[in-house]
């Protein structure tokens, strides 16, 4: 039987209830965030190359920012 371990994070400052061991890649792609955004991890700022692998935690605020079209 499968973990199905829940834990609850800040994303954009709402609640969110998501899976233990869960990375911000995954997290950008369940809530529908293109690949090109910048991420905030209690306020640090996270390398994208990084997003793959940083595995989010109990508590942790997540902010994303879209990028903005210029001309």
């Amino acid at each position: 039987m499968a973990d199905h371990t829940k834990i609850k994070i800040t994303l954009n400052h709402k609640p969110l209830e998501v899976e233990a061991g869960i990375t911000v890649s995954e997290l950008l792609v369940q809530s529908g965030f293109p690949k090109s955004v910048a991420v905030f991890v209690n306020k640090q700022p996270l390398l994208m190359k990084s997003y793959a692998v940083h595995v989010l935690g109990e508590a942790d605020q997540v902010t994303v920012f879209r990028p903005l079209g210029g001309g």
